[in-house]
């Protein structure tokens, strides 16, 4: 089995395993990725978080360990039905596009050319990941063109390019 074949397998099944013992948070999923903002300017780069239950989802000691860098605050919740900003830059991010649950900031740097970014809980559990690319099935506009990645529904595979569309 190729190895990209038993990580991904790997990390499914940790999902899974976090799902149980995290109760609703187990739902919270990457829903949006700002990768390659327009004219490189890499403080507006940004992972967005969504909790599709109707449960609120306790995020304290989670941690963003795999791509970028990250840990959520005690106090932390992600409110049912609702999103969560981790930027670069949460202060440029504001500014710029007048987002108000902004959490950061963030270490480390998105690659331009695609990476795998893992969001684990507070056990250290991964609870979601994604290897997001800037070319294949993955949308283009996202790659530089001012675009972000956004996952066409919270119950599809973030693994898979074509749950991604390009944001509006």
């Amino acid at each position: 089995m190729p190895h990209d074949t038993i990580a991904r397998f790997f990390l499914r099944l940790c999902a899974c395993a976090a799902a149980l013992l995290a109760g609703p948070a187990g739902a919270v999923t990457i829903s949006e990725i700002h990768y390659h903002p327009p004219s490189g300017d890499e403080a507006l780069e940004f992972v967005e978080t969504a909790n599709e239950t109707s449960t609120p989802a306790d995020l304290s000691g989670w941690a963003f360990v795999e791509g970028i860098r990250f840990d959520f605050p005690a106090g932390t919740i992600l409110g049912p039905r609702a999103y969560l900003v981790v930027a670069r830059d949460a202060a440029a991010l504001k500014a710029r596009h007048g987002i108000a649950n902004v959490l950061g900031d963030f270490t480390g740097l998105l690659e331009n050319s695609g990476e795998r970014i893992t969001l684990a809980n507070q056990s250290g559990v991964p609870v979601v990941g994604v290897r997001y690319r800037d070319g294949g099935k993955w949308p283009a506009e996202a790659d530089g063109a001012g675009h972000s990645i956004a996952l066409k529904g919270l119950r599809l595979d973030p693994e898979e390019p074509e749950s991604w569309a390009k944001s509006p």
